[in-house]
């Protein structure tokens, strides 16, 4: 009789044991659904972005590149070709190289770069010395340019400044604002 009720008790608490493993597990599972399912494309967040700027946000989205130069950034596609810059943080780590061609979701701050005419004049300042201790120098990462919505055939620095200057003078007449603005994710989390 006393082994029957120490297997009766064994039972009992194994049952408990796998509801509770159980339950833990629909748990995790449900708040990860939840946080997909919160996320919005980069489509969706271009169409808003003035108002999420300084907000947590969490952006889904396919990875079509990484930075060579240690994962510190990488971009994420819309459907309609717009391209979103992820920007690695000490809480997120740098990217792998595994994020290429993957859906990513990524938990961050929206975050928006001003290019107006002071930036572009201290960029040419730091460009003529680094020309002078260097010589000349490349243009940027091609997919940096996508984001910016820059041409790609553009390749000296200076031809981009004075693309943007260009941008910066259509927008002014256009909008009455007389900077570019770039928006990007600083990222805090992510999962392929």
């Amino acid at each position: 009789m006393k082994k029957l009720f120490i297997l009766f008790s064994l039972l009992s608490s194994l049952s408990l044991s796998a509801i509770t493993l159980s339950t833990q597990a629909d748990v995790q599972s449900t708040s990860t659904e939840s946080s997909s399912n919160n996320s919005i494309t980069v489509d969706q967040l271009m169409e808003q972005c003035d108002a999420l700027v300084g907000q947590s946000v969490s952006l889904k989205g396919n990875c079509t590149h990484r930075c060579k130069h240690g994962g510190g950034k990488m971009f994420i596609a819309g459907a309609n070709g717009q391209i979103l810059r992820i920007q690695s943080t000490s809480q997120s780590g740098r990217f792998p190289v595994e994020v290429v061609g993957k859906e990513v979701t990524v938990q961050g701050t929206l975050m928006e770069e001003r290019i107006d005419e002071e930036y572009l004049v201290k960029w040419e300042k730091r460009m003529e010395q680094e020309m002078a201790a260097h010589g000349e120098s490349e243009g940027g990462c091609s997919t940096e340019k996508k984001a910016r919505n820059e041409s790609t055939k553009v390749q000296t620095p200076q031809e981009r400044i004075e693309s943007y200057r260009a941008r910066i003078a259509e927008r002014f007449k256009s909008e009455g604002k007389n900077y570019l603005s770039f928006y990007f994710i600083k990222a805090e989390k992510y999962t392929l």
